[in-house]
């Protein structure tokens, strides 16, 4: 009768081997517990795969867009900001213009037209505000100033009004110098004049930063302040009386431009609100895809414990057979 064996070396081989496996396995089971997903995706989902893969793009676009809606959410916020102190200059000249009146004094009128000038300037470049690298008001047209200087603004307005010694013909060429079609159109702006920013906000769905520096809002508030800026100084042919007028012409006009520029408020206001609301339900779908996400991926952490033990009983119990074994001699087989 012939036996048949495993030699010695070959047997040692095979239980290193079986060893190696079991710590392996063992190794991966202690990830997955500790980790609470499963190592191998490929091997776990098989078909479902690509539904992996879906949800991992619909992440990433979801992630990409909530990042964007934070930015744009940043700029209409310096937007809102911006507007918050052009309308803050107007209040406080417009206080100014209100203490002038027919008996005001030489100096009470050039003191008024030094902090209409003073808010002038302060609205132009309030209007030249940059978000990181882009103009704010400058429309599609987001890498250069939106205006141009007070300074370069401020000398063709006394080209414009040279001669005139009438508060209403001055009131009247300024208006007709900030209208549509005007020297404000040719010399000041320098934005674009017909297209607004627009920034992707969900998907199929833009929002545009439809305010500019040529918008009518800021057009009136300008024009008030050249008006009382104007009314004294080099340029200006105007006599006490008449600058007085001027002055009060400003007044009325920095009153009735409160509603262009709280209409503007509001509209970026609306935007703001429903920039907020989609960057909540972008949340909201990140936070159900994570979820369905987890489900697919995650190992049952009370299959992945019993495996554990039972392999950590296996690998015992190789470590038990490996000693004996290795103790074993001629003279204990022969007995």
């Amino acid at each position: 009768m012939v036996n048949s064996s495993i030699g010695d070396l070959r047997q040692v081989f095979l239980m290193t081997r079986q060893t190696t496996s079991l710590k392996t396995e063992l190794n991966t089971l202690v990830d997955e517990l500790g980790t609470g997903q499963k190592s191998d995706l490929t091997q776990h989902l098989g078909a479902r795969s690509t539904e992996l893969l879906a949800l991992d793009r619909k992440l990433n676009l979801t992630d990409r867009l909530s990042s964007g809606n934070l930015q744009t959410l940043r700029m209409l916020e310096s937007v809102q900001t911006s507007l918050s102190r052009i309308d803050d200059l107007r209040s406080n000249t417009s206080l100014e213009m209100l203490a002038i009146s027919d008996t005001s004094s030489v100096a009470q009128i050039e003191n008024a037209s030094r902090a209409a000038r003073s808010a002038f300037d302060g609205t132009i470049a309030t209007l030249n505000t940059r978000f990181g690298d882009q103009s704010l008001f400058a429309g599609q047209f987001t890498d250069g100033a939106s205006l141009a200087s007070s300074d370069i603004i401020f000398a063709e307005l006394n080209t414009t009004i040279a001669g005139l010694t009438n508060a209403a013909d001055v009131s009247s060429a300024i208006d007709n110098w900030f209208a549509s079609g005007g020297g404000f159109d040719t010399v000041a702006y320098s934005g674009d004049p017909n297209g607004f920013v627009s920034r992707t906000i969900s998907t199929g769905e833009d929002l545009s930063l439809d305010v500019r520096a040529d918008d009518q809002a800021f057009r009136d508030v300008l024009a008030a302040f050249a008006k009382a800026a104007l009314a004294t100084g080099p340029g200006t042919s105007l006599s006490t009386e008449s600058a007085a007028d001027l002055q009060q012409i400003s007044s009325t006009d920095l009153l009735s431009s409160t509603t262009g520029l709280t209409a503007l408020q509001a509209r970026v206001g609306a935007s703001e609100a429903r920039v907020e609301s989609i960057t909540a339900r972008l949340g909201s779908e990140r936070t159900a895809m994570s979820i369905a996400r987890n489900d697919l991926i995650s190992a049952d952490p009370f299959e992945t414990a019993s495996r554990l033990e039972k392999l950590q009983l296996q690998l015992e119990t190789q470590f038990t057979l490996t000693a004996r074994l290795s103790r074993l001699s001629l003279t204990e087989y022969l007995r």
